[in-house]
């Protein structure tokens, strides 16, 4: 791609070709690909490449060192019947000199080649005959899409599409798909998840976000069925739509999704931890009692740190949040009826914060009081308890309890933050943390449906609450509600939407 050439692998065509390994026949030129820099090296392929007279296929050789190349002050003899010299000696520093010298959309197209191979030879496990399972599922999604894409012709842009025009009509009971292209590409979809062998599927649901499930599989078999029946003009039943969908989305997720689940031992690189766009994910096999924290870089999409030991902690562990006080990184990450916090950069075991506790964790918040850590932490059972935590042990200093789930305002050293034990509720009470008391703070009004969730801004009285759409008040679909969420935003202060 960098050269413009048309390289064959000579290795695959002729095992027997000595002294080089790629090849354009019609434009003539060849190379050498050596990890070794010594001159001995390039004086033993010139040597071959003449006694085997390759220079009646090729006119130049080049050699591309994967290392750096040497200052070389050897004359390389030739018989000059092929052109050679010291500038026919590249190594990764030259290409990556001739990339930056390319137009932008050539070096856009070298990296999405770059990007879309990489992972997949660093992921061959050719040293081991019994390879672990990350090369097993990084090699079973990479050989997956290959087989969607080329041998059931699935185009991830063709299968959005799909989705998004049935979608909504799931509830529509004289469904027909007209769309002899979308016919198509559902019919290869079903064929393409039908041809999965259980066992692969079984490793590819712990991976990727798949739901197939016992009626997604009737799916797969009904649409067949349909597509090889005589009448095309079949009604689709609003079932058998809504899980065709399940099926689509299933298989636009593996097309998405990265080949690049990786695991490591140890605790993770600090740096990684404070990079300014990673997000922190869990990783739990309760059968294993496997539980890690993954790094991922969200703007790349790639992880960035594989694995942080969890320092002994046994429980599955969800809402995880990092924590900067003063020189030190604190992460923190709440299991069912415990918080946890540990600092990464230390061999200590994490502090166990509400260890006794018999009441189920809803939420948390981190905050620093006279630069002593606290966590303030609301259960299910609707208590508000919080925590100082100082030289690694813990101690209860206040303790509330509010009649009704509800959001909970915290306002600590001038930034607004919320933890709730219920998601759905419409009440907000501010919690004043030195006088220990709770007030009602604001509800949101009752005009506005289900609230699904709800943030606040750092520094004004503004919420933002995704909730429901409006009812629909036809009467066929009286007891039906818009499928499309609404993101409202709200000044308190002015209690204006």
């Amino acid at each position: 791609m960098v050269y413009n050439l048309n390289l064959m692998n000579l290795n695959i065509k002729d095992k027997n070709t000595p002294s080089i390994d790629l090849g354009d026949t019609d434009k003539k030129i060849c190379y050498q690909i050596t990890s070794t820099n010594y001159s001995s090296k390039i004086k033993k392929t010139i040597n071959k490449f003449e006694k085997y007279s390759l220079y009646n296929d090729f006119n130049e050789l080049f050699i591309f060192l994967l290392k750096d190349k040497k200052n070389y002050t050897t004359t390389f003899i030739t018989n000059k019947k092929y052109e050679f010299s010291n500038q026919n000696i590249i190594d990764i520093n030259d290409l990556i000199l001739e990339i930056k010298s390319k137009q932008i959309y050539e070096i856009e197209r070298i990296s999405q080649f770059i990007e879309e191979n990489l992972q997949i030879f660093l992921n061959f496990n050719i040293s081991n005959n019994k390879p672990k399972i990350e090369n097993k599922i990084n090699t079973l999604i990479a050989t997956l899409k290959t087989k969607a894409i080329e041998q059931y012709n699935l185009d991830i842009k063709v299968v959005n599409n799909i989705i998004l025009e049935y979608n909504m009509q799931w509830y529509n009971s004289n469904i027909k798909f007209n769309n002899i292209e979308y016919i198509n590409v559902v019919y290869n979809a079903s064929l393409f998840f039908n041809s999965i062998n259980e066992s692969d599927m079984k490793i590819l649901l712990d991976f990727v976000n798949i739901h197939i499930n016992v009626s997604s599989k009737y799916a797969t078999n009904m649409f067949i069925r349909y597509y090889n029946s005589k009448n095309k003009n079949e009604i689709i039943d609003s079932y058998l739509l809504e899980n065709i969908i399940r099926i689509l989305k299933s298989l636009k997720n593996l097309l998405k999704s990265e080949i690049s689940i990786t695991f490591s031992s140890g605790f993770g690189v600090l740096h990684s931890l404070l990079f300014n766009n990673s997000i922190i994910l869990s990783l739990s096999n309760i059968g294993n009692n496997i539980h890690k924290l993954i790094v991922l870089d969200s703007n790349k999409e790639k992880i960035i740190e594989p694995e942080l030991s969890l320092g002994g902690i046994s429980e599955k562990v969800k809402n995880i949040k990092r924590y900067q006080d003063l020189n030190n990184l604190f992460i923190v990450a709440q299991s069912k009826y415990h918080i946890y916090i540990w600092e990464p950069q230390s061999s200590h075991e994490p502090i166990a914060i509400c260890k006794d506790n018999n009441e189920i964790v809803a939420d948390y918040e981190i905050f620093t009081i006279r630069e002593s850590l606290h966590i303030i932490a609301i259960t299910e059972q609707n208590h508000i308890i919080t925590w100082k935590i100082h030289h690694n042990n813990t101690v209860i200093i206040q303790q509330l309890y509010i009649e009704r789930n509800a959001y909970i305002l915290l306002n600590i050293d001038g930034i607004n933050k919320l933890i709730t034990n219920n998601r759905s509720a419409k009440e907000i009470y501010k919690y004043d943390f030195k006088l220990n008391q709770i007030d009602m703070y604001f509800k949101i009004p009752d005009y506005y449906n289900k609230i699904i969730s709800l943030s606040i801004h750092p520094k004004k009285n503004h919420i933002a609450f995704s909730c429901e759409g409006e009812k629909i008040e036809d009467s066929l679909f009286s007891n039906l509600v818009c499928d499309y969420d609404t993101i409202i935003q709200y000044d308190i202060d002015n209690e204006k939407e």
